[in-house]
């Protein structure tokens, strides 16, 4: 059970301030090394690369800005229905050129 001489000693009060500014400033030295760990692990992961299986075709010519099942396709406009498109239908949108 606490007393209240505590807060009218003085003796008492120098040491639970050197106590709470200790425990202050080993709460910010473990901090900053938190941090310093965290940057290192993150430093030290390899970047991601792209293997030739995951990479996509883009054709030499500037004119293709789309390529859907191997095909080129320059334009390509949103449609509702596979009935409208004149070219090539996927996900929505008609691809022609």
């Amino acid at each position: 059970m606490a007393s209240n001489t505590t807060v009218s000693d003085p003796v008492c009060a120098r040491k639970l301030g050197h106590a709470s500014w200790g425990v202050s400033v080993a709460g910010m030295i473990v901090s900053i090394l938190l941090i310093v760990i965290v940057v290192a692990v993150v430093a030290s992961q390899p970047s991601p690369t792209i293997t030739s299986s995951s990479s996509v075709y883009v054709p030499p010519s500037s004119t293709c800005r789309y390529t859907i099942a191997g095909n080129c396709y320059s334009n390509r406009k949103y449609q509702s229905s596979v009935y409208y498109c004149s070219g090539h239908y996927y996900n929505r949108y008609c691809y022609y050129n």
